[in-house]
Order: structure tokens, then C-alpha cells, then sequence
């Protein structure tokens, strides 16, 4: 049903999370005298609430994006190379590039960021950014434009936002950090074995892969 009404798959990454979601959602649901059974596209869309990873569609709070890429400690003194499929409006795009050149300002880094959604890649390169005064650690990557804040050319220039499907053939290598995080639960099983393995593939030998806060591999 999930899959019907939102394009959401119930497997082993994330079973967890729906398995111990779902006497909650019988409980809203009984007490507000409503059917535990998903109907329609709302209902799918209220029982997902919750699913999606921290700052989903948001800039990334310095806090959070500083201690995600602590966490990795991308090795090495060469270029870094970073793959996001399912980039969206390319918000999250820009929060990885922001932390990475932050925590690494002297090396070159290279971000390759995908998404099936046309609309939603179309408009990224020109994402209009909330005001910095929010996150002045983000100040000195944004600049005041005619429509809003947006993200310095030098850096949209390490970005390639690309129209992509990530079930199709995928030609990154050497990669050292991908982050697909929520990307993989709307693939069918079998799509998200293949992907998984083409991630392994992909990624050099200490590379970090980070999925989404309720996907585990």
C-alpha cells in the first residue's frame, strides 16, 4: 500500500523503523476513530511522518553537518570526490559541500548530485538560500544576489547536478563519500541489492556511505 499511494518499500533496511512505527500509528489512529488501513495518498504520507532523515529539504545546521563529517574522516590529501543521488532541490547538496569545505579548505573537492525529479534538478544551480544571519557559520559561503542568498559561484562550480535515475547505470569511481540518505527505501528490493552493490563498487577502499537515519544496511 505504501508503495502504491507514496512509492515507499517495506524491506530488511527499513523494517525497523516501520515495524516499531506502526503500534503508534494504531494508537493515533484508534483514538482518533480512523482506519489503521492506508487509503489513500494522505494517509501514506501521515504514516511516513517521521521516516525521513533530520533537515530533510533544509539546510543543514552547522551543528549537525560538522558532526556528520567528522564522524567520516575522509582519508588521504587528494581531491575528494562525493556522490548524492537523490539530491532533491539540491539543499542537502549544498549543506555537504559547505561542511566538507570547511573541515577540508585546502583540498579539491568534486560533488556529482542526481535526482529523477526534472523540476526539482532544473532549479537547483539556482537554489535561493535562507539568510545566513540563521547559520553565520555559513556566512562566507553564500552571497546577497538580486532574488535572495545563494551559494558562491566558486563553489556551485564543484557541483554537477545531473538528471538521473539511480536504478540505471551510474558512472562514478573512486568515490569517498556517497550520501543517499531516504534514497533507497522508494526501490524495490531487488533495485536496492543492485544499487548497494554498485555503491560497494563505487566507493574507494575507506570511502564512507551514509543512507538515511532510518535505513540500515
Amino acid at each position: 500500500t505504501l508503495a502504491t499511494f507514496a512509492g515507499f518499500h517495506v524491506t530488511k533496511l527499513n523494517e525497523r523503523w516501520i515495524v516499531d512505527h506502526y503500534s503508534d500509528w494504531q494508537k493515533k489512529r484508534s483514538g482518533a476513530k480512523k482506519s489503521v488501513q492506508l487509503e489513500s495518498k494522505a494517509d501514506a504520507e501521515a504514516f511516513l511522518n517521521g521516516f525521513f532523515s533530520q533537515f530533510n529539504n533544509q539546510i543543514w545546521p552547522p551543528k549537525y553537518a560538522h558532526g556528520l563529517i567528522d564522524k567520516l574522516q575522509i582519508q588521504g590529501n587528494g581531491p575528494i570526490q562525493v556522490w548524492n543521488p537523490g539530491c532533491g532541490t539540491g539543499v542537502e547538496t549544498y549543506s555537504l559541500l559547505m561542511a566538507l569545505k570547511t573541515k577540508y579548505p585546502d583540498r579539491q573537492i568534486k560533488v556529482f548530485a542526481n535526482d529523477n525529479d526534472l523540476l526539482s534538478i532544473s532549479n537547483a544551480p539556482n537554489l535561493v538560500l535562507p539568510d545566513p544571519a540563521g547559520y553565520p557559520e555559513w556566512a562566507d559561503f553564500v552571497v546577497k544576489g538580486r532574488n535572495g542568498f545563494g551559494l558562491k559561484t566558486e563553489l556551485k562550480n564543484l557541483i554537477l547536478f545531473e538528471f538521473h535515475d539511480i536504478s540505471h547505470m551510474n558512472p562514478f569511481y573512486g568515490l569517498d563519500l556517497i550520501v543517499a540518505r531516504d534514497v533507497l527505501s522508494f526501490l524495490k528490493e531487488a533495485q536496492q541489492v543492485k544499487v548497494m552493490e554498485d555503491f560497494h563498487d563505487k566507493l574507494k577502499k575507506g570511502g564512507a556511505l551514509v543512507l538515511g537515519d532510518h535505513e540500515v544496511a
